[in-house]
């Protein structure tokens, strides 16, 4: 226990510390989810436009956000504290934290390896794009760091006591932050009814599944409502009018959120671009990173130890992890925005499977216990973690040596 406290007060330090520059340096600018906590505690769903109202839509000449309201209904206690100046960038490191103590547990219950334990939380938390999601204010960038941990926490659930209500409710948040999550569910269900609790009978493993079922609806049933209150349908989530610019917009008007036409340039980006500095104008001498990201086999290799990777129990627990991943990265290469944004290392949609995905990472870890296997693991994390660090610090020179 000892040990854990120190290894999450490291975590949120290096974090925190990470966070600064921006803190110092950085404007948050219009934010989405502090703006629509704002329009909650006024008893509004629309928002107040910026001067250019780029990720929003206009529908009956008002203006609302497309993303799901976790983050601001997450949000919405610290806005009626601070107001919607608050910056985001003071508790992201604090999810961090939770999240770590949630995904160290967890691979300690699936593998009984403190090692690979200690080891794959901080490969997961600091050498992929979560760290960068840590880092930025943005909207989207809080929905990950929810949908991570929340996803986590019902993962951490399912290999512990099976309590359907709190898996239900960490599920049905996952999914009001992240929609992709929903992908996740199929796995949990599956787990629960193929990983018997002390031998228990078939009827007793129904239990959590209904239970989760039931809270997972109630969750559903108020994401329908928030869609039908604001645009008149309950399956209309407004992303198809989104206000979008640049390469967004192009893509959106000629091929639509979700198009097959989409996946070569996404699954570069996901699997095989390499690591990408720029320089800029005018003198081209202050190193940047490059606004497209690096590849998950370039930025966070540890991560195909998967390949290795068996769950526990019957065959099928883990065919279920293998196809929910399949079907969350088809639904990510499949989408217009998957390398959008500022990626910086790493791939931050890849966010949206890395967490199931990193429970058959612990247990293929497991099987290289050797001196020589340990050792290759360590670098493999040891090399994300550092690369990231570089990243992060070429980021930084925006702040410190603006052109």
């Amino acid at each position: 226990m000892k040990n854990d406290v120190k290894f999450l007060c490291v975590l949120w330090l290096v974090l925190m510390l990470f966070n600064v520059p921006q803190l110092l340096f950085r404007d948050i600018g219009y934010n989405t989810a502090l703006e629509l906590a704002h329009s909650f505690l006024e008893g509004r769903l629309d928002v107040d436009p910026p001067a250019e109202p780029l990720d929003l839509i206009l529908w009956e000449g008002r203006y609302y956000v497309p993303f799901p309201p976790a983050p601001a209904l997450i949000l919405t206690p610290l806005v009626a504290l601070f107001g919607r100046a608050f910056n985001p960038l003071w508790i992201t490191p604090l999810l961090g934290l939770l999240t770590g103590g949630v995904l160290l547990s967890l691979y300690r219950r699936v593998t009984r390896n403190d090692e690979i334990s200690y080891l794959l939380t901080a490969g997961l938390l600091l050498g992929t794009a979560y760290w960068n999601c840590v880092r930025y204010a943005f909207d989207t960038y809080l929905a990950h760091l929810l949908a991570v941990g929340f996803v986590s926490l019902a993962l951490w659930e399912t290999w512990g006591r099976q309590r359907g209500w709190l898996i239900g409710l960490s599920l049905g948040i996952a999914c009001a932050s992240r929609q992709l999550s929903v992908f996740i569910i199929p796995f949990v269900l599956v787990a629960l009814w193929l990983r018997p609790r002390n031998g228990s009978p078939w009827w007793r493993r129904l239990e959590p599944v209904f239970t989760a079922l039931s809270v997972l609806g109630l969750i559903f049933f108020a994401l329908l409502w928030y869609n039908w209150a604001r645009f008149g349908s309950p399956f209309e989530t407004g992303y198809g009018w989104v206000i979008e610019d640049e390469w967004y917009a192009y893509r959106l008007e000629r091929w639509g959120n979700f198009n097959w036409r989409y996946v070569p340039s996404n699954f570069l980006r996901m699997f095989v671009m390499g690591f990408a500095i720029e320089f800029a104008p005018p003198a081209y001498m202050v190193p940047r990173m490059s606004p497209w990201g690096t590849s998950l086999t370039f930025a966070s290799p540890f991560i195909f130890y998967a390949g290795w990777g068996r769950l526990r129990g019957p065959v099928g627990v883990t065919g279920a992890a293998w196809l929910c991943v399949a079907l969350v990265l088809a639904g990510v290469l499949l989408h217009k925005s998957a390398g959008g944004g500022w990626q910086i290392n790493g791939m931050r949609y890849a966010l949206d499977f890395l967490p199931l995905l990193s429970v058959l990472v612990a247990t293929g870890m497991q099987r290289f216990d050797t001196p020589a296997g340990v050792r290759l693991r360590r670098a493999l994390v040891a090399y994300s973690i550092m690369l990231n660090v570089v990243a992060i610090t070429l980021a930084h020179t925006r702040l410190l040596f603006p052109s």
